[in-house]
């Protein structure tokens, strides 16, 4: 009777453990479902990784064998072109020789028409004192000299560019002017009064008004007839001679050839002759021609004349060419045969 109360308590205990039993069981199998599925999960993410990682292994294999591939045909090219420099080099070197080879003519034609010019000028300036020609011919030479680019022209050209600025600066008479006064002295010339008894001149005689009664017509017609038969003159020592028609007019004449005479010498810049003429021309009005206003404007224009410079001291532009000469080679010819448009530059 003792042990009957203990059976139910006994029995409780072991549903208890059964059903704890049961639980554990329960969670066991969830939690394993739960790790297989995971495993799945896992598995399948492994795969994938893989999957990718041998795809981009594939990838970079590819890579790798196409830059080995790229570079055997870079060091393939590398190795073509490393005679390029060389290549080059000489390609230079010949260019270079070919190029001095076509200029070289062409060099020493530029510096001979250079000379040619510098002497032109020099020619023009001392035989025609041209200077407008000798300052285009400087220019010209200039010119080729620079198209050189020869450091050895360097003391040619500053010495162009001195003849250059002191052939600029000398003064430059107005010969048009000139030559157009004496040329309007000459035209008075044939108005000047000449000295001395004129053969054929004609004397004016100032008429009176003819008066209205007959006796004062014919007092006049007396008069006037006796005032052109004799003629009364006061004459000096100098001025008595009795002058011919002939004569007159080569004394005209040969002032009219004294004006050309000065004409000529301003064309040919020559002042000797153009101071010799202007002062024959003063010594002729002063002998054979009366002092008149006409004389004394003539003789006051002759003098302004004569005071001109004409032709001014010139430079020596020699130099130029001398320091051509001195770098140009003996072996170049200096061209003698020139268009005829060169020198009237």
């Amino acid at each position: 009777m003792s042990d009957s109360p203990l059976i139910p308590h006994t029995h409780r205990v072991t549903i208890l453990i059964a059903a704890a039993a049961m639980l554990v069981g329960l969670y066991a199998l969830w939690r394993g479902d739960n790790n297989r599925d995971r495993e799945d999960s896992t598995r399948d993410r492994v795969q994938q990784l893989e999957s990718a990682n041998t795809a981009l292994r594939n990838e970079l294999n590819t890579a790798l064998e196409s830059a080995t591939q790229a570079r055997s045909e870079l060091q393939k090219q590398w190795q073509s072109l490393s005679g390029v420099p060389q290549q080059l080099k000489d390609l230079t070197a010949a260019h270079e020789e070919l190029r001095a080879r076509t200029e070289r003519p062409q060099r020493a034609w530029s510096r001979a028409e250079a000379l040619y010019l510098i002497e032109l000028a020099q020619r023009r300036l001392s035989f025609d004192r041209d200077t407008a020609t000798a300052i285009a011919a400087l220019e010209s030479a200039d010119t080729r000299l620079a198209s050189l680019r020869d450091p050895s022209l360097m003391a040619t050209r500053e010495r162009i560019a001195k003849d250059l600025q002191t052939l600029r600066a000398i003064p430059q008479p107005d010969r048009t002017g000139i030559m157009a006064r004496l040329n309007a002295i000459e035209i008075q010339i044939d108005h000047l009064p000449l000295k001395g008894i004129l053969v054929g001149q004609r004397t004016t005689v100032a008429t009176e008004p003819v008066s209205k009664s007959m006796l004062g017509r014919a007092w006049s017609t007396v008069t006037d007839s006796l005032a052109t038969m004799f003629l009364v003159r006061h004459l000096s020592d100098d001025n008595g001679s009795v002058v011919s028609l002939e004569e007159q007019s080569l004394r005209r004449q040969h002032l009219s050839l004294l004006a050309f005479t000065a004409r000529h010498a301003i064309l040919r810049n020559d002042e000797a002759a153009y101071r010799t003429a202007l002062d024959e021309m003063r010594g002729w009005l002063a002998k054979y021609f009366v002092e008149s206003p006409a004389t004394d404007a003539a003789t006051q224009e002759l003098d302004s004349l004569r005071a001109i410079d004409i032709a001014p001291a010139l430079p020596d532009i020699s130099a130029a060419a001398q320091l051509l000469m001195r770098v140009t080679p003996s072996t170049q010819a200096t061209p003698t045969n020139r268009p005829a448009t060169q020198s009237g530059r």
